[in-house]
């Protein structure tokens, strides 16, 4: 058999054993005009008149290289022309990859493809995005992973399916990719940055590599990439049972955040967890699919050792994970709640007049007489006997060593431990009102009053309060998500 048709029929297996495209089903390929891609498409254009696929050949111009990029625009143009197959193409505005970079342009290069070929893909009306990565692509993606940092998910490298993208060529080595080209006569674009020992993948390619084939084991890209197929079983088994198993733990997800019970998360082996918590960072920030790791996973657990009220840890992307007492939250950083500011009240507010505290406000009144609705509990509405009130009343948030004696309690509380007891986390507590006279706290709005101005039946002179504003005042702690399955 010739090395064109076994490099054709390999091609053709791995279409067939992972159900890549079907009988007369259509495909973007994603063509560089590089080797790889330019023999990736030759190969399938070749299968594709027995199986009735429809092809588009694909291409990114990124404007890297100047006119070195343009021409590999227009060489994958003509070579599509001449297989007569459909071809689709967009260049990135110069400073395009720039602004889109977060500090790694590779990153930004490679995001900026994806989100290409899937408009090409809908566009083609394609079920699939076949990509060019070889053997070698793989042998150097486990290893850049390797160096730094990854579980056994990342260590499995690239899979052969991972919707929408195909990878048909993911065991063949590159040798034998650039002998089908010869073999084919087939021409080629050779890109320059390639030879960059600047960039990671590209020290692993041009030094690394050889390094381990020179002096540890002339065959480990093979035995590197055998290792891989392993890992992709064992990840493919806890993924499985990280999914079964995560169906059954109490998940509340409000469409940006997902909370987690602390318990739950606990009793799971590190390997399930350490997966529930990757797809949780996942449907929460999706932005952080290709930025976090498994360190960022592994700090998250060791939140879960906190003892003590809040803690929170920065994530990729503007998110953060917040261990609030008993749930774990995932999500976009909230912004740190704003202090309540300090006001005096005057004698005309506290007879009908209200203060306004951001989306919250204080509604007063005054009377002769016990209000309607006096013998109705209420979180939002307390009432006073004026009479014991030291003036002046003032609204402010809490302080380092406030206290109050709770109605219906003997002796006092320090402010921080009835907040701990509520699992009101640290970040809220400042936007809570608290109603204050000369002797200390009246009330913590929406939740308890202090005894000292408790009404009795000698009360001659109401003083009646309502909290008025949002429901999301924190009276029982975070996590009021829905529940969500």
């Amino acid at each position: 058999m010739s090395q064109t048709d076994e490099f054709e029929k390999k091609v053709c297996a791995n279409v067939r054993d992972h159900r890549m495209i079907p009988p007369g089903g259509a495909a973007v390929v994603a063509v560089s005009g590089g080797p790889d891609s330019v023999a990736l498409l030759h190969a399938l254009h070749a299968l594709g008149a027995a199986k009735r696929w429809k092809l588009t050949a694909a291409h990114l111009n990124h404007g890297l290289r100047g006119k070195e990029s343009d021409g590999d625009e227009e060489f994958v143009r003509r070579l599509a022309r001449r297989l007569k197959i459909a071809f689709v193409s967009e260049k990135l505005e110069p400073g395009a990859l720039e602004r889109l970079s977060s500090g790694s342009l590779e990153e930004a290069a490679r995001r900026a493809r994806r989100d290409f070929l899937e408009r090409a893909r809908r566009r083609a009306r394609a079920a699939a995005v076949a990509l060019a990565h070889n053997r070698d692509d793989q042998v150097e993606t486990v290893l850049f992973r390797l160096i730094r940092g990854a579980s056994i998910t990342g260590l499995a490298g690239m899979d052969f399916v991972s919707p929408p993208f195909i990878r048909p060529l993911l065991n063949v080595p590159r040798e034998h990719v650039l002998a089908y080209c010869a073999a084919r006569k087939l021409s080629f674009r050779l890109d320059s940055s390639n030879r960059d020992n600047r960039f990671l993948r590209n020290r692993i390619r041009n030094v690394l590599l050889p390094l381990l084939e020179r002096e540890f084991n002339p065959n480990v890209r093979e035995r590197i990439f055998q290792t891989s197929l392993l890992l992709r079983h064992d990840a493919d088994f806890l993924d499985q049972t990280a999914r079964d198993m995560s169906g059954t733990l109490p998940l509340d997800f409000d469409g940006e955040r997902v909370a987690l019970h602390r318990a739950a998360l606990e009793k799971l082996p590190l390997p399930i967890a350490l997966r529930v918590l990757n797809s949780a960072v996942l449907r929460a920030a999706p932005q952080n699919a290709p930025r976090h790791d498994s360190l960022h996973l592994l700090e998250i657990l060791r939140l879960l050792a906190a003892r003590d009220g809040e803690k929170r840890i920065s994530l990729p992307g503007g998110a953060s994970a917040l261990l609030d007492y008993e749930k774990l939250e995932i999500g976009p950083t909230r912004p740190q709640a704003p202090p309540v500011r300090e006001i005096t009240l005057d004698d005309s507010t506290l007879r009908g007049g209200a203060v306004e505290l951001g989306a919250l406000s204080l509604r007063f009144s005054l009377a002769a007489r016990p209000p309607a609705d006096l013998s109705i509990k209420t979180p939002d509405v307390e009432c006073f006997d004026y009479a014991k009130i030291s003036p002046p009343l003032t609204v402010r948030s809490w302080r380092r060593g406030d206290f109050f004696h709770p109605q219906g309690m003997k002796g006092r509380k320090k402010l921080s431990d009835y907040f701990t007891d509520r699992k009101i986390n640290r970040s809220a507590r400042p936007s809570v009102p608290l109603l204050c006279d000369r002797d200390g706290i009246l009330w913590i709005a929406g939740m308890r009053a202090d005894r000292r101005c408790a009404v009795s039946g000698s009360t001659k002179t109401f003083l009646r309060v309502e909290l008025v504003g949002p429901a999301c005042l924190p009276r029982r702690g975070a996590g009021t998500a829905e529940r969500s399955r």
